[in-house]
């Protein structure tokens, strides 16, 4: 798979991935990720597709959950990466 181009990142534990792998920046089991390897190309970008779709959905979900938890505005979030994304850029 590496070969035709898919791009591979360890799941980290920091992040609350216990077991797996992403794979072009979808979240795939060790199990998954075999039966991937049996299709073709086309297929296999296709159920990649799926499964990056869904689990953003999850992704946006879990977030809306905890702003609602911690009574954090919409307001409040857009700040955040504001204030993140000006901070990155005065680093060398």
């Amino acid at each position: 798979m590496i070969k035709e181009g898919h791009q591979f990142e360890r799941a980290r534990r920091e992040f609350g991935f216990e077991e797996g792998v992403f794979v072009d920046g979808a979240f795939l089991g060790t199990s998954e990720v075999i039966d991937l390897a049996t299709l073709p190309l086309q297929q296999r970008q296709q159920r990649i597709a799926e499964h990056r779709a869904s689990e953003k959905q999850f992704a946006c979900n879990a977030v809306i959950g905890y702003m609602e938890c911690l009574h954090v505005s919409l307001d409040d979030l857009l700040r955040y990466f504001e204030a993140r994304a000006a901070s990155s850029r005065t680093r060398p």
